[in-house]
């Protein structure tokens, strides 16, 4: 499977930005995943890590953040997942962190997103 990433982009304040991801299922039966969000927060742990490292603190949920709670995708087939940045953010600041989606046994996904939220132009 390739990778997959919602990457936004700049996204302006106030603005609800949303994309698209297709999601493909290529076996016999429906495939549904429970969802989840976690939060990136970039820090260097009181100086103890290098700003170079790209370090951080992973936390659950991330109210930035609207993906539903559930996916079906269908045997055979495919379905539209959509991602949306919300639009009550301060500029500058940045939105990263990992969708996840939680099937049947190991049939887990995930695929990282990311926006810089920027003033309106």
């Amino acid at each position: 499977m390739d990778p997959v990433s919602a990457s936004f982009g700049q996204v302006t304040i106030g603005i609800p930005t949303s994309l698209n991801i297709t999601l493909y299922n290529p076996t016999g039966s429906d495939q549904t995943f429970s969802m989840s969000k976690r939060k990136f927060t970039p820090s260097t742990f009181g100086g103890t890590v290098s700003a170079l490292y790209n370090a951080g603190i992973l936390s659950a949920g991330d109210v930035r953040i609207t993906v539903p709670t559930t996916v079906t995708v269908p045997a055979n087939g495919s379905t539209t997942l959509t991602v949306t940045v919300n639009g009550a953010l301060r500029p500058p600041s940045f939105v990263e962190g990992w969708i996840n989606l939680d099937g049947e046994g190991n049939n887990d996904l995930n695929f990282v997103y990311g926006a810089q939220v920027v003033p309106p132009q």
